[in-house]
């Protein structure tokens, strides 16, 4: 993927092996998160005055208990981010080949803040209420369980469409051969330049999909998920064009057919 210019002027930059950390502390902070979601509604009891006051300073001004979402969407949710952070994690150690490119420290930072407040803000919009075991299953709605069939439909093609993208660089033999950019083919890339970034996309409407987007601060993550990765998408679809002069015409970027 090109390099975006605004790196040069951003201090420290670090390279491909700190994309592992990185996704590595994302994937722990995601566990701390969903472990004291765990401890917090499932055990009996009432909660600790130390949780409630935790869960209320995290709220945000002017916010009623009508805005407040039943425990056990939060705890799918979370459920679904530690999944989508474990794999992002897995790929990047077994599947991902990274070139020459740059992180900055800044980014880095940002980056690290960014996702641990993610299920910091699932949680904080939370009922004060135990999870009964006895009623879990019946607790579920139609649309949670539609939820997590696009949720697994999408990782799954996220990390297809990852393997395509990294036998670029390699030979028959599984062996890397070089770290240059090439013209991806075969699956959704025949009709869209970035579909991963359109699977990313679809990850965190399935993640809103469970709270029937009602979950105000998820609703917001999923808008800069979507401004984000389609950004990147036709920053990428208009480099690859200059790049490659026989890179086909009727691609679009993100979405296929679309845009």
């Amino acid at each position: 993927m090109p390099k975006l210019s605004l790196a040069r002027y951003l201090p420290s930059v670090i390279h491909s092996f700190e994309v592992q950390v990185y996704v590595r502390t994302r994937q722990r902070l995601y566990t701390s998160v969903l472990l004291v979601a765990v401890t917090t509604y499932f055990v009996p009891g009432e909660l600790s005055p130390h949780i409630r006051d935790f869960l209320t300073l995290l709220r945000f001004p002017g916010c009623n208990e009508r805005d407040l979402q039943p425990p056990l969407p939060v705890l799918l949710s979370l459920l679904m981010m530690e999944i989508q952070v474990i794999r992002r994690f897995l790929e990047c150690l077994f599947i991902s080949i990274y070139g020459n490119s740059v992180m900055s420290v800044v980014i880095y930072i940002v980056g690290v803040a960014y996702y641990s407040a993610i299920g910091l803000s699932a949680i904080s919009l939370t009922h004060e209420e135990i999870i009964s075991t006895d009623h879990l299953y019946s607790d579920l709605r139609w649309y949670q369980v539609l939820a997590v069939l696009l949720f697994i439909y999408a990782s799954w093609k996220q990390n297809r469409l990852g393997i395509i993208l990294a036998k670029l660089r390699k030979d028959k033999n599984g062996k890397v051969e070089d770290v240059k950019h090439h013209i991806p083919n075969g699956n959704l890339f025949e009709y869209c330049s970035c579909p991963h970034f359109f699977m990313e996309i679809l990850i965190y409407a399935a993640i809103c999909t469970v709270f029937l987007w009602q979950h105000e601060v998820l609703n917001c993550v999923f808008v800069f998920v979507l401004v984000n990765q389609t950004l990147s998408g036709l920053m990428s679809h208009k480099w690859y064009r200059e790049k490659f002069p026989s890179y086909p015409k009727n691609r679009r970027a993100v979405l296929p057919f679309i845009l």
